[in-house]
């Protein structure tokens, strides 16, 4: 089961070296995404991160950083992996992942694109986004997986995921599981982060 960490939308203190210091403790996967950043922003806040964890990194948005940074990852909002013309645009950079948001097992069993994974969501109630409630059936991921006609992309579950939450998922056959308010809200994030990810390793 993969551990993948969405940055905060309002950068907290230090973030960068927090992020270098949660790829030692052993991140699988950092979902960089900021709502009010532009291009050299970005710029900035890769060029803080060590380049050896560049490739485990996933970018959102500002797609052309992988002309940049060749190792990066792209990730698709939900609008865009509806868009055939900015998909297309997308898979013509050639990211060395590609991944998406989606809100439905319809759109999962559906998906033409070659996706790494998806995050589905929410799960649970959103810790980050007040008043968003759960709303995937966890229920069914099994079955998708028993009876789909071709390889699907890992699941990864999101929104309002904690440590508590690692072993129901783990059972219901989920792929990974992405957090955000869960390490970035938490007092001591790295700590927080170890919790979940000592979670996981107890199921494996």
């Amino acid at each position: 089961m993969k551990l993948i960490a969405i940055t905060p939308e309002n950068t907290v203190p230090e973030e960068a070296s927090l992020a270098n210091q949660l790829f030692q403790l052993g991140l699988d996967r950092l979902h960089l995404r900021k709502k009010d950043f532009g291009s050299d922003q970005y710029h900035a806040y890769l060029q803080q991160i060590d380049p050896e964890y560049h490739h485990r990194i996933a970018v959102h948005e500002q797609f052309d950083l992988v002309l940049t940074y060749h190792s990066l990852g792209l990730h698709c909002k939900n609008h865009v992996l509806h868009d055939q013309t900015q998909m297309s645009r997308i898979l013509e950079l050639y990211p060395i992942s590609l991944s998406a948001s989606v809100h439905s097992w319809r759109e999962v069993e559906e998906n033409n694109y070659p996706l790494n994974y998806v995050f589905i969501s929410p799960v649970y109630n959103s810790i980050s986004k007040k008043g968003y409630q759960a709303s995937i059936d966890l229920n069914y991921l099994q079955s998708l997986k028993d009876n789909a006609a071709t390889d699907l992309p890992a699941v990864v579950a999101l929104g309002g995921v904690t440590h508590a939450h690692i072993p129901e998922l783990f059972q219901k056959g989920f792929d990974g599981v992405a957090v955000l308010g869960a390490i970035w809200e938490e007092a001591d994030p790295l700590a927080a982060f170890g919790k979940i990810k000592n979670a996981i390793s107890e199921c494996l």
